[in-house]
């Protein structure tokens, strides 16, 4: 019995290891890819991909739109879990274009992280600890962080930085409160 288990727990312990690491993978945030999705999938794979889980379309009119007016509208592809958590919002490149290439994807869900740990639960300190911060720009009402390595854009809302408005002129990033949360973070695929 005790030689049984010898050989058994060994074998455990690297079937454990080796399906944590692919968990981690379904999760994982790097430069052109979050989770299962790349720069190099098209929208008509959406379906497969999240077989398991719930797709809802939200289809732009086309270039046409309403009235026949001309409007310019994109096409996201919400992505729910079976228990119906909101995970992630997919923008394609072109509308109306089965074969078009992701654009973005805005994270929802507090899986997805990168390497470091970092994602949309993360704070301003964990951020700027973790990965570089290339520029920090104002909107009218929140502060845009821009993160090369990942290319992508973190939103941060004026509350959370503390200010009622924001006025012109430069954000610094030392005056961004370390517990500041991210209202989003936007992966953008080349």
């Amino acid at each position: 019995m005790m030689k049984y288990l010898l050989n058994v727990i060994p074998v455990l312990f690297v079937f454990i290891l080796l399906t944590s690491c692919n968990n981690n993978s379904e999760f994982l945030i790097e430069k052109n890819r979050v989770g299962p999705l790349t720069n190099e999938t098209e929208i008509q794979e959406l379906a497969s991909i999240f077989s398991s889980d719930s797709l809802v379309a939200h289809l732009s009119e086309g270039a046409l739109g309403f009235g026949g007016a001309m409007m310019e509208s994109e096409d996201e592809f919400l992505v729910y879990s079976k228990e119906g958590e909101h995970l992630l919002t997919v923008v394609a490149e072109n509308p109306l274009d089965s074969t078009s290439l992701i654009d973005r994807v805005e994270i929802i869900s507090k899986s997805y992280k990168t390497k470091t740990n970092v994602g949309i639960g993360s704070t301003f300190d964990q951020v700027n600890l973790n990965v570089q911060i290339d520029r920090v720009e104002k909107g009218l009402t929140s502060a845009i962080l821009y993160v090369d390595e990942l290319n992508a854009t973190l939103v941060i809302d004026q509350k959370e930085l503390g200010m009622n408005s924001l006025r012109p002129g430069k954000m610094l990033l030392e005056r961004i409160p370390g517990d500041s949360e991210f209202r989003s973070f936007t992966l953008w695929f080349d």
